[in-house]
């Protein structure tokens, strides 16, 4: 028995791994790595990184569903964006700056707007962007509408990426004003490659449109109904074609 663990032929009952620990006179730290390793071996890596990822979201909806959240007191849009004169185009480089702007266009939309509706066609690597979402809707007496679609790799090395962006989606889906409508789709690396856009991803506000490059480097905010028209049509194309 022995020789077919040492060389990987059969895992250890936890008996035997408890016996073995204790002879070999190993430490918490060391204990708890090879049950990590001997986990991953009986259900997979992937499958194991899901599951800490599941019980940590399980853990997140406790605590959210525990508490009432206030909404007392109406907050401010930090940068004032919903004073700020609209030009027709604005482009900016470098990933800070991007956030900046679709900060800036949320802002305007969330405080400046009496009904304001946000629409997003994003992948859920972009989760400081709903992150600003929910922080800017802690204390909001306004009521948002938020559509979105989500689209995720289809394959990956280690946890899925989209249980990662969750936590951020449930805390926006449990506050009471916020409307949120959400769909999905799996990419595949293939695609991801054979897709040239320079910006394949969108944020509609009520009047403005903000593309943005794959790797989140460049945005284009566009005052244009013309444009705002087409993305709009293109948005519902596309939630027709998500689940």
């Amino acid at each position: 028995t022995l020789q077919r663990v040492k060389t990987g032929e059969r895992l250890p009952t936890k008996k035997v791994f408890a016996n073995l620990a204790k002879a070999l006179r190993l430490s918490n730290a060391e204990v708890e790595e090879l049950q990590t390793l001997m986990e991953m071996t009986q259900v997979g890596e992937r499958s194991y990184y899901n599951r800490r990822k599941i019980v940590e979201l399980i853990a997140i909806i406790h605590e959210l569903t525990s508490y009432q959240i206030p909404f007392s007191t109406a907050i401010k849009s930090k940068s004032g964006a919903e004073t700020v004169v609209r030009e027709p185009i604005e482009i900016v480089n470098g990933p800070a700056a991007v956030l900046q702007l679709i900060e800036n266009s949320i802002d305007g939309e969330l405080f400046g707007r009496a009904r304001p509706h946000l629409k997003l066609a994003i992948p859920s690597h972009f989760e400081a962007v709903y992150q600003h979402i929910f922080a800017q809707m802690l204390g909001n007496q306004k009521h948002l509408t938020l559509q979105d679609v989500q689209s995720f790799p289809e394959n990956g090395e280690q946890a899925d990426p989209g249980l990662g962006a969750l936590k951020t989606l449930i805390g926006l889906s449990l506050l009471d004003n916020v409307s949120y409508h959400s769909h999905y789709c799996y990419q595949t690396v293939t695609d991801a490659q054979e897709i040239n856009v320079l910006f394949p991803y969108f944020i509609l506000t009520s009047a403005d449109v903000i593309t943005i490059s794959r790797d989140f480097s460049r945005a284009v905010r566009y005052h244009d109904p013309a444009l705002y028209s087409l993305y709009q049509k293109g948005f519902v194309t596309i939630l027709q074609q998500t689940e």
